[in-house]
């Protein structure tokens, strides 16, 4: 174990190994200074005690854990640059204390760097292929530069409602939430956020991949949404929701509408909009518009994505892809001429979908009174009722339909209908 009692300097062009030892210990009120071109090298953890702090412009190599035992965010602030690499295997990021890392670089090929409390980004984060997992806390990255972060297969995972990767934003520019969990699919891991705001005014915006079933999830997302949220609980037009994952995505602070960009796998399902988790506590259908690409528009990015522009609506967070019915597109009738010619005899609504499971059409007279039913799909009404033909006039229809997926409610609708001779 090496102690640092007092302040120790690393010059320019100097590189410290410290190897074979368990720990790297900053001790109370110690200083540590790693200047520009310096590299310290730690084959273990570094683990800093109270009010330690880091005075550094150069490169932190460390193999194992970082704890951050110091009443101090770990970093002097005011210097504007400096490296930690996490180099090793499965590493943590731990202690009783936040750390203010400036820029951050992970390395190894799917290893795990854990954060095991809020984490503060004031540089760039550099995933390369490493996953960063969140648990149920947030890494923040400060730097409004839209390239603050960088990924090649890396990408930041969440296990915990509440863990996520929030990004302060000050342009236009697309902003990329590269999150992903193994869980969903363990070869195509990332399934990213891109947010991009409609003005230059400073936001924060935060994502998160659920990697599960809505109807299983637990704990309050960063808008206070109560999980679970239960696809039952949905609009009629509603059905088919992904049980994959689904996507937290907050604007935490600001008031900057944003083009929502959700990217998904096909082998994730086939889908036509994404619903979000109102503050009534229902699914609703916000029509967002599917896009599908032969190649990646962006390296290592789904080839299909669900995009809203001008999205404002962030009262809570919760989004998952699903499909709908849109019953305004079915063809209804407003009058027919059940008089023989075989021309406009029957009164009949228009549906163009083949998921249609149950069906029920209804005609009603003025006061009331039912004049016909039919709960099949390719009947209609001659105008007639218990065989006699009924007056001129107009009558009411209800029509109630349901998808055959077992999560659909039935979708209503109503109207008149003209009865001329």
């Amino acid at each position: 174990m090496i102690k640092i009692c007092s302040t120790i300097i690393i010059t320019l062009f100097l590189v410290v190994l410290i190897q074979g030892q368990a720990y790297l210990v900053a001790s109370s009120s110690s200083i540590t200074t790693v200047e520009n071109n310096a590299t310290i090298y730690v084959e273990g953890n570094i683990n800093m005690e109270q009010n330690s702090l880091f005075k550094n412009s150069g490169d932190i190599r460390l193999t194992k854990n970082w704890v951050n035992n110091s009443s101090s965010g770990g970093f002097d602030q005011s210097i504007l640059y400096g490296n930690v690499h996490f180099i090793g295997g499965n590493q943590l990021i731990d202690g009783t204390s936040s750390t203010n890392f400036y820029n951050v670089h992970l390395y190894g090929d799917y290893t795990i760097k854990e954060c095991m409390l809020n984490t503060f980004i004031e540089g760039r984060l550099h995933l390369n292929n490493s996953e960063l997992q969140t648990h149920q806390n947030i890494v923040s990255i400060t730097n409004p530069n839209s390239n603050a972060i960088t990924f090649e297969r890396g990408y930041v995972a969440s296990d915990l409602l509440g863990g996520y990767l929030m990004r302060k934003t000050n342009s236009i520019n697309d902003y990329y939430f590269p999150t992903g969990n193994s869980i969903v699919d363990f070869y195509k891991r990332l399934r990213p956020v891109t947010i991009t705001p409609a003005n230059n005014s400073e936001n924060y915006f935060a994502v998160r991949l659920a990697p599960l079933n809505v109807n299983n999830d637990i704990g309050t997302s960063i808008t206070g949404a109560i999980a679970p949220y239960p696809v039952q609980q949905k609009q009629a037009e509603l059905n088919d929701f992904n049980t994959l994952f689904y996507h937290n995505i907050a604007r935490v602070q600001g008031n900057s509408p944003a083009n929502i960009d959700i990217w998904y796998e096909e082998d994730d399902g086939e889908y036509n909009t994404v619903a979000h988790w109102d503050n009534q506590e229902i699914w609703i259908d916000v029509q967002f518009d599917i896009q599908t690409f032969s190649s990646p528009t962006i390296s290592n990015f789904p080839l299909n994505k669900a995009s809203f522009i001008n999205f404002n609506n962030f009262n809570h967070d919760a989004f998952i892809l699903a499909n709908k019915i849109n019953i305004n597109n079915v063809y209804i009738p407003n009058s027919f001429t059940p008089n023989g010619d075989h021309n406009n005899d029957i009164f009949i609504p228009i549906l163009n979908y083949d998921n249609i499971d149950e069906y029920e059409l209804i005609i009603y007279d003025r006061w009331g009174k039912q004049l016909f039913f039919t709960d099949d799909i390719g009947e209609g009404w001659d105008g007639t009722s218990l065989n006699e033909e009924v007056q001129l006039g107009t009558y009411i229809w209800t029509l109630r339909i349901k998808a055959s997926d077992t999560n659909a409610n039935f979708i209503k609708k109503m109207g008149h209908i003209n009865l001329i001779r």
